[in-house]
């Protein structure tokens, strides 16, 4: 019956996500029409400003979803004192797909909207195709081993997409992101055992720890700070 219950309430999660996802992103894409039709670096800053905002009321829905369907699931420990109108890059471990909505509600008005790197493999799913197209949330490459042997110059393809995405950044406050780890956790990668897996499904606190950070790619580098976002 548990079971049950569980996978209903998943689907249904899931359900008012894509929902809420939609309404977010067809928003969004109608307030940057004009940034296709005008190409002026003015009109450019106050889009992102009014993307970023449309953004935040996206994620603020998701924080509703999440403590509707899950109440008190996640616990947050901050503290710190974030500044929402400077620039920041955070990083996290990576566990599963859901890790990227948990990010955005966990963050959400403590820091400035996060801005994931993402596979350009997945510039199909329109949700993905809109986020960097109206957010400015840059596509990563991943080339094989082969690829970059036939040509070597491909290795140096996603740091040319970061420095152009750090300059967008600068229109407005933003929190870069990224997965160190580059991928998924599973259990095969890790070599762990099952003991640990089984530890690694329950929920655990999300902990917030922020650090000087030297550099931000062509971003405000005296301003930039590192956010560490671990799920223990």
């Amino acid at each position: 019956m548990h079971h049950i219950k569980s996978n209903l309430v998943g689907f249904i999660t899931f359900v008012l996500i894509i929902v809420e996802l939609t309404i977010g992103f067809g928003i969004l894409a109608i307030a940057n029409v004009p940034r296709a039709i005008f190409p002026f670096k003015s009109l450019k800053i106050r889009l992102s400003k009014i993307s970023n905002s449309i953004g935040e009321y996206t994620v603020y829905g998701l924080k509703i979803i999440m403590r509707v369907m899950h109440r008190d699931f996640m616990k947050v420990f901050d503290y710190n004192e974030f500044n929402k109108n400077t620039w920041y890059m955070a990083v996290s471990n990576h566990q599963s797909w859901a890790d990227i909505f948990i990010l955005l509600v966990a963050a959400h008005k403590r820091i400035p909207l996060l801005k994931f790197f993402m596979k350009k493999e997945l510039a199909w799913i329109p949700f993905i195709f809109l986020a960097n197209k109206t957010l400015n949330m840059p596509f990563v490459n991943r080339h094989s081993k082969k690829a970059i042997e036939k040509n070597p110059d491909l290795r140096f393809k996603d740091y040319e997409n970061t420095l152009k995405a750090c300059k967008r950044f600068q229109r407005s406050p933003s929190t870069i992101f990224s997965y160190a780890e580059g991928t998924r956790r599973s259990y095969k990668k890790s070599g762990h055992d099952k003991s640990v897996g089984t530890k690694a499904k329950q929920s655990k606190p999300v902990h917030m720890e922020k650090r000087v950070h030297d550099k931000c790619v062509e971003t405000r580098a005296k301003q930039s700070k590192l956010v560490h976002m671990v799920s223990r």
